[in-house]
């Protein structure tokens, strides 16, 4: 019994994680120049929203190529790309567009939410993460940060993924546990 508690216990302290790996399929924009755009905004400015961050690292153009920040950092970002960039939703409009010179034919970053725009519950006016790459034609990956650490991302084009990467914390903790529960179950 003093094992499943602990075991439980242990698993309940550690939390979900707020890191997102975002894909992108970009055969369609293979080869084009064009630009990359991030955004992290709320609903309504101002207005009575939750503050939240959003910080952008990994980023990656497959066998594509990053060019200079066209426009911005503006509102709440700061940092370039691969990254860090992070961005708070305190204004209006809080993002920055790079150039790119050309497009691979897959795109991908990291994602980390934080902030009460992620994890507070009840929320009405929501924030939303935007990513779009702009060739010949555009690919947009949109979050909407739901509150409850929760996202919706169907809004976001096919061939757009975003997967829950856990936190290494999740891991170390789920070790602990099962190290504490071995350690009890010989001791009986």
């Amino acid at each position: 019994m003093k094992t499943i508690l602990i075991t439980s216990l242990l698993f309940a302290v550690s939390s979900p994680a707020a890191q997102f790996l975002v894909t992108f399929d970009t055969t369609a924009i293979l080869g084009n120049s064009g630009a990359v755009e991030i955004q992290f905004n709320p609903a309504v400015f101002p207005g009575a929203y939750q503050p939240g961050a959003v910080t952008v690292t990994a980023f990656e153009l497959g066998a594509g190529s990053l060019g200079s920040i066209s426009s911005g950092p503006d509102g709440g970002a700061s940092g370039t790309l691969p990254g860090p960039l992070v961005i708070l939703n305190s204004d209006f409009y809080n993002g920055v567009v790079y150039n790119v010179t050309t497009f691979g034919s897959s795109a991908s970053l990291l994602v980390d939410f934080t902030g009460l725009a992620y994890t507070a519950s009840g929320q009405t006016d929501l924030t939303t993460f935007s990513v779009t790459l702009i060739g010949s034609s555009s690919i947009t990956a949109v979050a909407d940060l739901l509150g409850d650490s929760q996202l919706d991302v169907s809004f976001s084009d096919p061939g757009v993924n975003f997967s829950e990467v856990p936190e290494p914390a999740t891991f170390a903790l789920m070790a602990l546990g099962l190290a504490a529960a071995v350690a009890l179950r010989r001791r009986s």
